[in-house]
């Protein structure tokens, strides 16, 4: 866990699905069940680094009906006035740190420490006004880990990011990223691992209250110890909005992850989505989908269910509760990805404009219908205090105990602090 929740939306505060993130690596046959999915998001993802910059590609949010209005630019008039704008350059500096425990059911224990730190330039051409808009970040740093395998060395990240509006009701976005950090295998093992991805996303408003959208991405990932993995993804997706307070949307997508070590799964996903907003301080949003999973050995369909409610009683303070039931993609065995069912409360709350603390718990069961892997239960409990006084520096420290049981159980326990200077 790094500094990625700090005050992204303190207004609208947080919704974590903690547990319940993909996985977008590929395990070999045989390899262990992997440690809790935050465990390894730590050894493997961005680091501090992610908000270190506070640069993001731009998001696609539903047109608004007043801007609807036909425009004549072309691709020339949008590349000048573009040319026009100034980029705008930032750099920071930033570390964090963890100390975490493990204690198995026998007689095995461990415990292992990471520090990072870094630094980073971000530059910004144009303006989300502007017809076209690009951004870029790179961060060099460096990871030292006493942890599994030992896994030290260069972690540096490249992200680009492209936006452009040929009208009012076209939105198109590109971004593409490349990560080489130290990490570690399944098998616990030390990795260099290499990572990339492309993304491009579009949405077209037919009319005020009806848009359509897309979204196609590439990841390959590159283990040293074990080879390449890849998965591809397409979604296309269309939302009504029937009024201001009730949205309805259908999606489909698809999925694809192979691996040279373990094989492949072919996901194919469709369903409904509903989003209420009665009030200003209260939302509620559900999902409802079916999932055909096509392994190498069979084939198999499950519900992808999913329903959360989110509550401000006031100013700066918020509480969500979720529950679902999916099918979590990224992890090919032989016994084929688990069917998840789980459920999780998270509270935050503002303190004097620069303070936010958020507590969160939930439950988890993975359930395989293939193979021999038992079912596995995680149950966790996570505390986060992040810390922004200004624009130019923030803290903030966390601290999380899982508990995991069924074929490999063991407690694990973790404390972390991080730092972000924007001189």
């Amino acid at each position: 866990m790094s500094f990625r929740q700090a005050f992204i939306g303190l207004g609208a505060g947080l919704l974590v699905r903690t547990c319940t993130l993909a996985q977008s690596t590929v395990a070999p046959e045989g390899a262990p069940t992997p440690p809790p999915v935050e465990t390894v998001r730590n050894q493997v993802e961005f680091s501090a680094r992610e908000n270190s910059l506070q640069v993001q590609a731009p998001s696609i949010a539903p047109v608004e009906p007043e801007e609807l209005t036909p425009t004549n630019f072309s691709m020339l008039e949008d590349i000048a006035i573009f040319s026009m704008h100034q980029p705008k350059l930032r750099w920071s500096f930033f570390g964090d740190s963890a100390w975490s425990y493990d204690a198995y059911s026998g007689s095995q224990n461990d415990h292992y420490s990471t520090f990072s730190i870094g630094c980073g330039v971000a530059a910004d051409y144009g303006s989300p006004d502007a017809p076209l808009e690009i951004s870029g970040q790179y961060a060099p740093g460096y990871d030292w880990s006493n942890g599994p395998g030992n896994s030290s060395g260069v972690d540096q990240s490249l992200s680009v990011s492209a936006q452009w509006r040929p009208s009012g009701r076209v939105v198109l976005r590109a971004t593409v990223n490349l990560r080489e950090a130290p990490g570690t295998d399944y098998g616990g093992g030390q990795a260099q691992v290499i990572s990339g991805g492309v993304d491009l996303a579009g949405s077209y408003a037919l009319d005020p209250n009806l848009s359509l959208g897309f979204d196609v991405s590439v990841q390959p990932q590159y283990f040293s110890t074990y080879g390449t993995t890849q998965q591809n993804s397409a979604t296309a997706f269309a939302d009504l909005l029937l009024d201001p307070a009730l949205r309805v949307g259908w999606y489909v997508a698809g999925d694809t992850i192979s691996s040279a070590a373990s094989g492949s799964e072919d996901d194919l996903q469709t369903g409904v989505r509903l989003g209420w907003s009665p009030v200003p301080r209260f939302s509620a949003s559900a999902s409802l989908g079916l999932n055909y999973r096509f392994l190498s050995h069979s084939q198999i369909l499950s519900p992808d269910v999913s329903a959360s409610l989110g509550w401000n009683p006031s100013d700066g303070t918020r509480f969500t509760a979720e529950a679902y039931s999916l099918v979590q993609p990224g992890y090919v065995s032989s016994s084929g990805n688990p069917q998840t069912y789980g459920v999780s409360i998270t509270g935050s709350q503002l303190l004097l404009s620069v303070v936010l603390l958020s507590l969160s718990g939930g439950y988890e069961l993975s359930t395989y219908s293939q193979g021999t892997s038992s079912n596995q239960t995680v149950d966790f409990l996570s505390l986060d205090i992040d810390w922004r006084p200004n624009d130019r520096w923030s803290a903030g420290t966390y601290c999380r105990i899982d508990h995991q049981s069924g074929q490999d159980e063991f407690n694990h326990a973790e404390f972390g602090v991080n730092f972000t200077i924007h001189p």
